[in-house]
């Protein structure tokens, strides 16, 4: 397990570099941050197996199912799981990728970028490295895309929060309370401090 708080030890110092340059330098703030993504997105690359049991009970399985199905139909109706983005993620993952360690830093990487972009346009409100989450599976894609929507629903752009919303449903049902988050929002601007943090801290 030490390798596991190295690692997310790095990543995180690499966005609070990161968050330090901001402002001054728009370079190695950008440097700094694929950094802080790239990092945990190589560890799940390398990832044993038998850690989480998500990993075991649909992610590996349901990667090399989708090696022997002759089409994306026959897997969805095999897997019966109404995700329809995850699955169409594992599907063509199971298809071009020799094994599961690109598909498991791609899976990362999907959790992150949404995270980091939602974050660094909030972060006057929220501290982005503390903020950070390093999960891997389909819930917390689906989360990522919710919070970078959330960001945009917070700017009054409701048309994005809800294209974001869409794709976070896509990778994971339990998205649909979004549509909850913004009926909460609609009635109760003059609260929104508690909104947002709540958002973010459940994260």
């Amino acid at each position: 397990m030490t390798i596991y708080f190295i690692t997310f030890f790095a990543s995180i110092c690499f966005f609070v570099l990161a968050a330090k340059f901001k402002t001054k330098n728009k370079k190695l703030f950008y440097i700094f941050s694929t950094l802080g993504v790239i990092v945990p997105c190589v560890l799940a690359a390398l990832r044993d197996t038998t850690i989480g049991t998500d990993v075991k009970v649909y992610a590996e399985p349901w990667f090399y199912l989708a090696k022997n199905c002759s089409s994306f139909s026959i897997f969805m109706q095999t897997i019966n799981c109404s995700d329809t983005l995850y699955m169409l993620f594992i599907y063509y993952s199971g298809k071009y990728f020799e094994n599961l360690s690109t598909f498991f830093f791609l899976t990362q990487l999907l959790n992150i970028v949404p995270l980091v972009i939602a974050l660094n346009k909030y972060d006057k409100k929220i501290n982005v490295p503390i903020a950070m989450s390093f999960n891997l599976m389909r819930q917390s894609i689906a989360l990522s895309f919710f919070l970078l929507g959330f960001v945009h629903l917070l700017n009054g752009k409701t048309k994005k929060y809800f294209i974001f919303l869409l794709i976070a449903f896509l990778f994971h049902s339990s998205a649909i309370l979004g549509v909850f988050v913004y009926l909460i929002y609609k009635f109760s601007k003059s609260k929104l401090y508690l909104i947002y943090n709540t958002a973010f801290i459940t994260a």
